[in-house]
């Protein structure tokens, strides 16, 4: 199924006009969801993977991440030096086991990342 307006692709398994079980959504801002579905929402094993922000492999709930996971970032480094060193892409992969919480500073706009073990 394809919807032009917003530049979704879905193609898998249906139940009831829902995704239920393995399908691979395409969003039309690059992303990608490939995996398991319930009543429309990421549903137990997938992997999201986000050019501006990375890759999570694991266990979904919902429609959230939650369980046991995997999480590549990809970051852009910006540097003061002068060309071609103005933006060194990188890639930071974090390996651990914890629990990972959504934590806003004050003042900031976008949230962070802490993994406590």
């Amino acid at each position: 199924m394809v919807d032009k307006s917003s530049g979704r692709s879905y193609k898998g398994d249906w139940e009831c006009g829902l995704r239920n079980g393995k399908g691979r959504m395409e969003y039309g801002d690059g992303c990608t969801y490939d995996g398991q579905w319930k009543d429309d929402l990421r549903h137990g094993q997938g992997v999201f993977v986000s050019p501006a922000e990375g890759t999570y492999e694991g266990q979904w709930l919902a429609g959230r991440k939650d369980g046991k996971g995997k999480m590549t970032f990809v970051y852009v480094r910006q540097s003061t030096r002068s060309p071609p060193f103005t933006h060194l892409p990188f890639v930071h992969i974090k390996h651990n086991t914890g629990t990972a919480t959504r934590m806003m500073a004050t003042g900031s706009k976008t949230p962070s990342m802490v993994l406590a073990p």
